[in-house]
């Protein structure tokens, strides 16, 4: 299959994961959206081990109505309501950790204010780009070598030029031309994904 098929394909998802004869459309499905579920879950306050099990919980569930579920583009994009499934979902975590636990403990991070839709579609959109940032790096990153990709990583921890090209043996002239290379490539599978993920 080639990309430009690829991307093509890819806006059918959500109707090729219905087909229950299509296994593949599903494990793509995962790969592009278990890594936004549980960032979603993280912004709640969760732990990671609970973001982890809330991201199984919102696949397994979506794995159960997928068949019968009808995308409306008119009632919002479909990341918000991966959102607000997960937002619930957490909310029914920290529910059950009361029972467990002394109010005190538990992270107030799920608040009233994550009950209303503009609070959750603006924390589905940072997200969402946090997510497509990540996936774009994790993308291009293997067609650098190592001392490119620990470059950008140093960077992206915000250490200045001048401490990188130290620690790294560099010229700072390179730490520059690393930059520069990366972004040009970070920039353009951000926007492929933005564009076929959409």
């Amino acid at each position: 299959m080639s990309e430009h098929d690829s991307m093509r394909t890819r806006g059918t998802l959500l109707q090729r994961i219905g087909d229950s004869e299509n296994t593949h459309a599903w494990y793509e499905f995962v790969y592009y959206y278990q890594g936004y579920i549980y960032g979603v879950a993280r912004k709640t306050g969760l732990s990671h081990h609970d973001s982890q099990e809330i991201a199984q919980q919102v696949l397994t569930k979506l794995s159960n109505i997928i068949k019968t579920f009808k995308y409306s583009p008119e009632k919002g994009r479909f990341r918000s309501y991966l959102a607000r499934i997960t937002v619930n979902a957490a909310r029914n975590n920290f529910r059950e950790q009361r029972q467990n636990v002394s109010l005190s403990d538990i992270s107030e991070a799920v608040s009233d204010e994550l009950s209303e839709v503009p609070a959750i579609n603006k924390l589905a959109e940072e997200e969402w780009r946090n997510h497509l940032s990540r996936m774009a790096w994790k993308n291009v990153s293997v067609s650098f070598d190592e001392s490119v990709r620990k470059t950008w990583e140093m960077l992206s921890e915000g250490h200045s030029a001048e401490y990188i090209a130290s620690a790294l043996k560099l010229s700072e002239k390179s730490i520059y031309v690393y930059k520069k290379r990366v972004l040009e490539k970070l920039k353009a599978e951000f926007k492929r994904l933005e564009a076929d993920l959409e």
